[in-house]
């Protein structure tokens, strides 16, 4: 993981690479903060264009630049709660509808749209810390960092979030 504040710094003095840098790492849990609030690959991809544009243009608001991390995730939950407001006008996802990646996980269809649907239904901390620990395979102390929580507190959302998972899919298991 690159200096994020170093590249915040360079980013805000013009340098585009240094932003597109952070793009590239933030870009997967942006992704994944969207996807959970839209259901759609081609929305949360959307979402995600609009989110680094919204952070882009405000760079110049990041005055602690190691706090760019919760910064971002604040104008990605923003952006979602805009997508929400305006999905009203459109016609709803059905789960059948995501394309899902062929044997990329060793799940099969049904289990993957069960698993991603069990996920969006968790509170939205304790989605942020699945999708950082296992989706963007950041440590525990990134991870932590990014969310604002003690090593502890981290640990406690995550394993509650894993849980409260099992807990949705056991239950689908029941009703078959």
């Amino acid at each position: 993981m690159a200096d994020v504040p170093d590249l915040v710094k360079r980013s805000k003095a013009g340098d585009r690479q240094a932003f597109a840098n952070l793009y590239d790492q933030f870009a997967p849990l942006v992704r994944a903060v969207a996807y959970d609030a839209t259901g759609s690959l081609h929305e949360c991809e959307d979402v995600c264009q609009e989110v680094f544009l919204r952070a882009y243009r405000n760079l110049g608001q990041v005055r602690d630049a190691s706090r760019f991390p919760g910064w971002l995730m604040m104008i990605a939950r923003r952006a979602c709660a805009d997508w929400g407001r305006a999905r009203k006008r459109r016609p709803k996802v059905q789960l059948d509808d995501i394309d899902l990646p062929k044997g990329s996980s060793g799940l099969c269809d049904e289990e993957m749209r069960d698993l991603l649907d069990a996920i969006r239904q968790l509170p939205a901390k304790e989605r942020t810390a699945l999708h950082l620990f296992y989706l963007m395979e950041q440590p525990a102390s990134a991870a932590r960092e990014i969310m604002g929580l003690s090593n502890s507190g981290f640990y406690k959302v995550l394993e509650r979030a894993k849980n409260r998972v099992a807990s949705i899919l056991q239950g689908r298991k029941g009703v078959r």
